[in-house]
């Protein structure tokens, strides 16, 4: 494999003094060869003629303009040459288009310790020709990829652009990359193509570089794809093998909302322990308190003759007593066994103050009712009661409400 133009470059003479230069425009014909795929062609050039022997070694340079051309020097005569040697200099075509390309290779040669002088100067042709395996693109590049995963493919499509068929004799992926090779070892048909596909699996982090070589039979030359991307490492951590939405991944989105849940469920307790259970409590003691006292009020009049007694007061306390059943109901049903009131998780989850609120209301209204049926002894005894803290009280209108209470008291 190769395209190379060799150049054989030599001296003949025997004498001293100064070396005499003569400048020739040689042409070098590489001929035609497939784009991307150097051409090996050679020619030989016959020893100067009619020039003394210098008595130096002579170093030659070499420059091909210009620079960007499809024409390389690979191997030149730098190193020196001694009297009545040659050296072989070695010019490489690797066409990038599929026309005529031309280049100029200036050869500059130094005697001894001498400024190096222009020499020779070769005009240098070749043809590019249309491969006969076309292939859509000469480098793929890969987004980034977590390690020790597989990419999502990427394609390369091959072409036979001949009029023969062409085999697809072995496809290899350097590197941290992969093709399926039971799929692109196959023949194709003239103006036939297909779509190989590439995948980037990295195994460490960093940028990865490679390469697909392809050979062909009949022999077209090996052809090459440069292949590269990032591999970064994956959030299960550098040595784990998690693959996207792989188990590792979902354990950990697993620990995240399990982790949720568990704040969730401690602002939940903490809520409960802090303001409901005590509101509950404060409003199960109000309730039993009113029941206890509620025991104690008359079912009759102490004597006929007494005007303050409500009539049907018996029934008025049932009612009561019934407000106050419900209002207990509302925090929860009581456990004989345990002797307390039970709470359902839910209420405990989604606590709002609603049925704290209700249960208020009840106890407010049968308080309202209480004190329509007590008599008005015991009314005074609680209002004087009342009053001694009202007027213990900094505020102006707390003890403008004792002054009320003193007067409709006497």
């Amino acid at each position: 494999m190769g395209g190379l133009v060799f150049l054989a470059i030599g001296f003949a003479g025997v004498g001293s003094g100064a070396v005499a230069l003569a400048e020739e425009s040689i042409p070098l014909k590489c001929g035609s060869t497939e784009i991307g795929v150097p051409k090996n062609c050679e020619q030989t050039v016959s020893p100067l003629e009619n020039e003394t022997k210098p008595a130096k070694i002579v170093r030659f340079s070499f420059e091909i303009r210009p620079p960007e051309s499809d024409f390389s020097v690979t191997d030149g005569c730098s190193a020196g040459v001694m009297p009545a040697q040659s050296c072989t200099l070695v010019v490489k075509f690797t066409p990038t288009k599929a026309n005529a390309s031309t280049a100029n290779l200036v050869v500059s040669r130094a005697v001894g310790d001498e400024k190096p002088t222009r020499y020779k100067t070769y005009e240098l042709q070749g043809t590019g020709t249309k491969p006969k395996l076309g292939i859509s693109t000469s480098a793929v590049q890969f987004d980034a990829q977590q390690i020790h995963t597989i990419s999502e493919p990427k394609g390369v499509t091959l072409t036979n652009n001949s009029d023969d068929k062409i085999k697809i004799k072995s496809v290899k992926a350097h590197g941290d990359f992969a093709v399926n090779e039971s799929e692109v070892l196959q023949t194709l048909e003239s103006a036939g193509s297909f779509v190989m596909k590439v995948h980037f699996k990295p195994e460490a982090a960093g940028y990865q570089a490679g390469f697909l070589e392809i050979e062909t039979e009949p022999d077209a030359g090996i052809r090459y794809v440069t292949l590269g991307g990032k591999a970064v490492v994956d959030a299960c951590g550098r040595w784990s093998r998690c693959g996207v939405w792989s188990y590792c991944q979902r354990f950990q989105i697993w620990v995240v909302l399990v982790l949720a849940v568990l704040y969730w469920l401690v602002l939940v307790l903490e809520r409960w322990n802090r303001i409901a259970r005590p509101t509950r409590e404060l409003l199960n003691a109000q309730i039993t308190s009113l029941m206890k006292e509620m025991a104690y009020l008359p079912t009759e009049p102490a004597n006929k003759d007494d005007k303050d007694w409500v009539p049907n007061t018996k029934e008025i306390i049932e009612k009561l007593q019934e407000l106050l059943t419900a209002a207990q109901n509302l925090l929860g049903t009581w456990d004989e066994k345990k002797g307390r009131r039970k709470v359902a998780w839910s209420t405990m989850l989604f606590w709002s103050r609603g049925e704290e609120i209700t249960g208020w209301g009840y106890v407010h209204e049968v308080e309202v009712h209480m004190a329509a049926i007590l008599d008005r002894a015991t009314v005074a005894a609680r209002l004087v009661t009342e009053e001694q803290k009202l007027v213990a009280s900094k505020d102006d209108s707390l003890k403008a409400l004792a002054d009320k209470i003193t007067d409709a008291t006497k």
